[in-house]
């Protein structure tokens, strides 16, 4: 009987190292994160992620037992807490708070047993991030091609500038999809150098540094916008001198792009307007979006501050408040059902924590993301920092709590961290091109 149990648990472990399991895991996640915003409509919108990394993680798990992270367990029983109580005062709903529950939970165990199949593979725990990382460069080089092609399209049929937006359903998710790419080349690019076949020094990852340099700014996003000037600051912060002159520069620019560009100029424009005004009359669908969902915010964060109205509540919270909002009869006018935009994620994550979790949920999140930070400098440092463009730009614009990229980033973030106080040495990811 234990030689039939230890020949099947021999067979599991020879079938989960067959490079075609592990490869298809590898590529399809990478396809999944990259491919977030295609959904199929079936009477339920599913996003292609959605069905993937489920089944990646069944297979996984018929492969060999799965690693629960004992983080996630604390995130889980803190999402439950916070659920329960939104459920007690009926500001919160079992569906919503489960829905939410399940799928954080579901994914970030994924993206953790990714990882941590990746490190057994290569016989190193510290090379867990290493493919996938490498792979993830290599996806986000490719999608701004795709990108330009689209963009010069697009430009030519229209007789309109077209903003690079790629394979993605908006600027701005590019942006978000890409920018920790665009960070780590951009740091390999200034602070390293390795030599060619004739032993000429060189900087690595050029390329892909112009290319992905020319997708950000081609793309017009505020938001990216934004990542990168922080990106900036980050990459020479070592230096007072210099930030101060980086700093005045990135303030000539912007205001340079305020006055240049019109979609940059509308979204800051109107932005500010309606947020001194606390109405969304006359406003880009962008700024509606931000604006209206702030202030729904704003009247839940009235009742509860400190824990908010429970994970997964906002949509509830929105139906209610969002006919206070100033301006909004406009775009309901309009026949579409506008008026419910971004009424599941607020819009913003910093704003869907305060309405959810209260400011409770957000100082947790801030306090575990500096918990977590990597501070002593050098190549993990630079490594975290990617992935803080990344939370950064979520805290600001992306409010879904599970997004495919968003889970990743969030589990490099934290094993880069854990990895850089057992003194393991950040493999670097060989090339984006």
């Amino acid at each position: 009987m234990s030689s039939a149990a230890d020949c099947t648990t021999a067979l599991k472990q020879e079938a989960m190292s067959a490079p075609s399991v592990q490869d298809w895991i590898l590529h399809s996640t990478l396809f999944g994160i990259f491919t977030a915003d295609l959904a199929l409509s079936t009477g339920i919108d599913l996003r292609i992620y959605e069905l993937l990394f489920p089944f990646n993680l069944a297979l996984m798990l018929a492969m060999a037992p799965l690693r629960v992270p004992r983080q996630l367990y604390w995130l889980s029983l803190a999402l439950a807490a916070s659920g329960l109580l939104g459920i007690l005062r009926e500001t919160d709903t079992w569906a919503l708070f489960l829905k939410q529950l399940i799928g954080i939970f579901v994914l970030m165990l994924y993206a953790a047993n990714v990882i941590f199949r990746e490190a057994e593979l290569a016989h190193d725990s510290n090379r867990g991030m290493d493919r996938l990382f490498t792979g993830y460069l290599r996806w986000s080089v490719a999608v701004t091609w795709i990108g330009f092609a689209q963009c010069l399209v697009q430009s030519i049929l229209h007789h309109h500038f077209f903003r690079l937006q790629s394979i993605f359903s908006e600027p701005a998710h590019y942006s978000m999809a890409v920018v920790p790419a665009w960070y780590w080349i951009a740091w390999r690019f200034l602070h390293e150098r390795t030599s060619d076949a004739l032993g000429q020094p060189k900087r690595p990852e050029r390329r892909s540094f112009l290319v992905l340099s020319s997708g950000m700014i081609l793309s017009c996003s505020s938001l990216g916008i934004l990542a990168v000037a922080l990106g900036i600051l980050l990459l020479v912060r070592c230096r007072k001198s210099t930030m101060i002159a980086v700093a005045l520069s990135l303030f000539a620019l912007l205001t340079l792009l305020f006055s240049t560009s019109e979609f940059f100029r509308v979204r800051v424009a109107d932005t500010y307007l309606a947020i001194e005004s606390s109405d969304v009359s006359n406003t880009n669908e962008s700024t509606y979006a931000l604006v209206s969902n702030l202030l729904v915010t704003e009247r839940v964060f009235a009742l509860h501050p400190l824990t908010g109205n429970g994970i997964g509540s906002h949509r509830l919270s929105h139906d209610i408040y969002v006919w206070d909002v100033p301006g909004v009869e406009a775009f309901f006018a309009t026949g579409r059902r506008i008026d419910r935009l971004n009424a599941d994620d607020a819009a913003s994550m910093a704003s869907r924590l305060i309405s959810e979790t209260g400011l409770i949920g957000l100082a947790v999140v801030l306090l575990l993301t500096a918990r977590y930070y990597v501070w002593q400098g050098g190549r993990r440092q630079a490594f975290a920092n990617a992935m803080l463009l990344s939370i950064f730009c979520r805290l600001l614009r992306g409010g879904h709590y599970f997004p495919a990229d968003g889970c990743f980033f969030v589990a490099f973030y934290g094993m880069n961290s854990i990895a850089a106080r057992t003194s393991k040495l950040l493999p670097v990811p060989d090339t984006a091109r």
